[in-house]
């Protein structure tokens, strides 16, 4: 087995044949995962246009004052340009809970966007959990635990 599986290797669901996963998570993060066999509906929850938003629940390495914690909150909500990106971030929501802990709401995935974003600041995530995907949670849920979605779920992307 490879020092990091992917979440695929590590489940079996045979009645669904080959799932694929509704976006990803770093080897460092943890939180919800989306997956399914229809690549369509893949792209619906995946896809910026559909809107779907994500909730990631942050913890920084280094503590931001007000002052700083004003301008990110400023700065994420207009949309920022990232080392090598060629346009700027969606606005997204940046909500400061404490001096080091924060939730990011994004509508787009740009790859490691959550901790891009905290290096524009002059910070590093140490911890990084996606809490939902558009209005699936993980409330009810231990860590590693999984569920099916209801059909109704399904429909809401």
């Amino acid at each position: 087995m490879k020092e990091h599986p992917i979440v695929t290797e590590l489940i079996a669901v045979p009645e669904l044949g080959s799932l694929r996963i509704a976006g990803r998570l770093d080897v460092d993060t943890t939180g919800a995962l989306l997956m399914s066999d229809d690549g369509k509906w893949l792209h619906r929850v995946t896809s910026p246009k559909h809107e779907h938003a994500k909730i990631y629940e942050l913890t920084l390495a280094d503590a931001m004052d007000e002052a700083a914690q004003a301008n990110a909150v400023k700065e994420v909500a207009e949309g920022i340009l990232l080392e090598g990106d060629h346009e700027e971030t969606k606005p997204a929501v940046l909500e400061f809970i404490d001096e080091t802990h924060a939730r990011l709401t994004l509508e787009q995935g740009k790859y490691h966007q959550v901790k891009r974003m905290m290096g524009y600041f002059g910070n590093r995530v140490v911890e990084l959990h996606r809490a939902s995907v558009g209005h699936i949670t993980l409330e009810g849920l231990e860590k590693g635990d999984s569920r099916f979605l209801t059909p109704e779920e399904v429909a809401k992307f």
